[in-house]
């Protein structure tokens, strides 16, 4: 399967999360199937739409060697490391909210980092 098809099929079966009132979409559910799909998802990610997010189980399966409970934690070192070099390859930025149980994910759009 080539990559465009890859990216389009990721996309189509992310979950659209609208903001109460307003109709307009906030944030996407990228629901990955696996890393491949996921990065997909990322970069596919609609310019009206202000990020995407996966729960932090989801995180700690790709990412981290280590259970949900200690995934990217002090002692996570592999899986910190794994999480910042996808979002260098997929030019995305990271943000844990860990009270939401959530990794949100913000495309780069300045191509020069």
């Amino acid at each position: 399967m080539d990559n465009r098809l890859h990216s389009l099929k990721a996309v189509a079966t992310a979950l659209i999360v609208t903001c109460p009132n307003s109709g307009a979409v906030s944030s996407l559910n990228l629901a990955p199937r696996s890393l491949g799909l996921f990065f997909g998802s990322v970069n596919g990610i609609p310019a009206d739409v202000e990020r995407g997010w996966i729960r932090l189980s989801e995180a700690a399966h790709l990412f981290s060697p280590e259970g949900p409970n200690y995934a990217f934690g002090d002692m996570d070192d592999e899986g910190k490391r794994r999480l910042t070099e996808f979002g260098a390859d997929c030019r995305c930025e990271f943000q844990f909210m860990p009270t939401g149980g959530r990794v949100y994910f913000r495309r780069r759009l300045d191509f020069s980092a």
